[in-house]
């Protein structure tokens, strides 16, 4: 895997940049260990960089204070390359940077020695909270133990001039000189700090994604490198029981570095909390003057679901463009539970029903995932939720015979295990992603639904109605 990586990096040095390998690499063989590799570049040689990552065919993606990452796959295996520009919002961090780019300052490939080593990671692992696993200390604790005396003096005066007196790292390197450690604790405390500056958490947007001012950045961003980051948002669907919710949690937890962004598309699932507020009540009170009110009330009514039904519809609206705009920023890889297709493939609003649902002028994202389920695989899943074998053969095909008509789709059958669906999602979704990247203009990639292509809906009318909908 670390050869896709060694060949773009030294593809970079040749060009006449100048690239400071940071982690990722065994400091006395200089081989590449893992998959995870750090390099620390000079802003104005980011373009230049980037540039040679698409021609190695990698996936793109910013990250927080002036980190990017590129991604890249090799026989269902994947590689991260972290790049530093240098500009951290980290203090001590930046400080480092600015000290290892004067030190590593001529063209080509530069490995960190045991001293340099040291202090990056302890500015990154304690100012900054760049920090997942108590493991990562113990490691620094064993790199500093091989340290002869010379070297751990180099230690004590790098830092004396780098860092302040009487901050994180500075405490952090006097456990670990000492032998006593940090604990958990200061782990914990260091990642709960890192957490409030994410714009992605855990599938979520996290607290800095919802800042006024990091938004209007964000845009300044799009405009200076909107030809390298720009990813797919594509949904995922499927029958009951095909493992939407499932498949889209273990992306969330073994895909973490892809930083994934998940969009709940349930119409009974508002954004907007006054809305769910209200939401619920208000289709209560539309079932009871539909089943026990008068003819002038029903008449109302049906004038007023349509009112409430736009509000729907205005709430996906909303959060179809807050994925769009985080993926086509390039903070994460977007995907949403569920689409509007589940009335398009012929549920619609009601027994009698709308012949054309609203959402058939619902934007589209850049891709679907179908996952394909067998009528009794769907009973034995979800076995209380009331279904019949005819009901989940008629929707089945209605899906099959209606993702037929978008212009990118992919079928991907259930009958694998489980980590196996959720590998073939992750790797269509990588292929797309390379796709849109390489395409000249990224955010003219959406799908097209050929809604003029024959197509019969088939079941009955009465299995056509959705839950929690006007």
């Amino acid at each position: 895997m670390n050869n896709n990586i060694n060949k773009a990096l030294a593809d970079i040095a040749s060009c006449g940049h100048t690239v400071i390998i940071l982690s990722g690499i065994d400091i006395t063989s200089k081989n590449f260990i893992g998959s995870d590799v750090d390099i620390l570049i000079n802003k104005r040689s980011e373009r230049a960089v980037y540039e040679k990552l698409k021609d190695h065919k990698f996936l793109l993606k910013r990250l927080e204070g002036g980190v990017s990452r590129g991604i890249c796959k090799q026989d269902s295996i994947y590689g991260y390359l972290d790049i530093d520009n240098g500009r951290s919002p980290c203090d001590d961090l930046k400080k480092v940077n600015n000290f290892l780019k004067s030190k590593y300052s001529s063209a080509g490939l530069h490995y960190l020695d045991g001293v340099d080593l040291y202090v990056y990671k302890l500015a990154k692992y304690s100012s900054c909270g760049y920090i997942r696993s108590y493991e990562q200390i113990n490691r620094l604790k064993a790199l500093y133990s091989h340290l002869n005396h010379n070297r751990k003096n180099d230690i004590e005066e790098l830092i004396t001039e780098l860092f302040k007196k009487d901050n994180l790292a500075l405490e952090l390197h006097k456990n670990i000189k000492i032998g006593n450690g940090v604990g958990e604790k200061f782990v914990a405390l260091r990642q709960k700090e890192r957490n409030k500056s994410r714009i992605i958490f855990k599938g979520g947007l996290g607290p800095k994604a919802h800042k006024f001012l990091f938004k209007i950045s964000i845009l300044i961003d799009r405009i200076r490198y909107r030809s390298f980051f720009s990813l797919p948002y594509i949904a995922i669907v499927g029958n009951d029981g095909s493992g939407k919710s499932s498949r889209l949690d273990d992306i969330i937890k073994r895909y973490y570095k892809f930083d994934p962004l998940v969009m709940d598309m349930k119409p009974k699932s508002p954004y907007f909390v006054l809305w769910l507020r209200y939401r619920n009540y208000l289709i209560g009170l539309g079932k009871e003057i539909n089943e026990k009110g008068k003819n002038y009330q029903k008449f109302l009514w049906s004038i007023a679901r349509k009112i409430f039904e736009i509000f729907d519809y205005i709430d996906r609206l909303y959060r179809y463009y807050l994925v769009k705009f985080y993926c086509n920023s390039g903070y994460c890889t977007g995907f949403f539970e569920r689409y509007v297709t589940d009335r398009l493939r012929g549920e619609f609003t009601g027994i009698h029903g709308d012949q054309v649902p609203i959402e058939a002028h619902f934007p589209m994202p850049d891709g679907f995932v179908l996952l394909d389920v067998s009528e009794r695989e769907s009973l034995r899943r979800k076995p209380l939720d009331g279904h019949s074998y005819y009901e989940l053969n008629c929707k089945r095909e209605n899906y099959l015979s209606l993702i037929k008509q978008m212009s990118r789709y992919k079928i991907v059958s259930t009958h694998q295990s489980p980590e196996e669906v959720t590998d073939e999602i992750m790797s269509i979704y990588f292929d797309w992603a390379i796709t849109k990247q390489q395409t000249k203009y990224k955010y003219s990639f959406p799908l097209v639904w050929d809604s003029n292509k024959q197509r019969n809906v088939i079941g009955k009318k009465a299995d056509r109605v959705q839950e929690k909908i006007f």
